[in-house]
């Protein structure tokens, strides 16, 4: 079983937002591989990696995708995508966009986000 400390989160260009507890993993819908938000229950072209502080296994997401009542027609298959998208995953620094390579597979690429703002008040 395979962990990692960095995980995907959701990125939503239009609004310039990063939704920080709503994390992403790839699941296959209509015979195509999609990164789906655990909180949201959306789809998403795009996420940024980010530290969790934690190890993460591949049984905790396929439980947190389970938990979010997906419907997975294929466990095995979903395992092997979750192995993929882990390996994938591990190539990628802290703060980097990306996204799925392609529709077949869960392995990810790196692509250009805009870069996030804070407003801070100054007194």
């Amino acid at each position: 079983m395979k962990s990692i400390r960095k995980l995907v989160t959701a990125f939503n260009e239009k609004a310039g937002k990063l939704s920080q507890s709503d994390f992403l993993v790839p699941i296959c819908l209509e015979g195509e591989i999609r990164l789906f938000g655990l909180h949201s229950k959306k789809i998403f072209e795009k996420g940024m990696v980010v530290y969790v502080g934690r190890d993460v296994s591949t049984a905790d997401l396929f439980a947190k995708l389970v938990d979010s009542k997906c419907v997975i027609p294929d466990v095995k298959s979903q395992l092997a995508y979750l192995d993929q998208f882990f390996d994938s995953l591990s190539g990628f620094k802290i703060g980097e966009f990306v996204r799925l390579l392609g529709l077949q597979g869960a392995s990810l690429e790196k692509t250009t986000g805009i870069p996030l703002m804070k407003k801070v008040n100054i007194p």
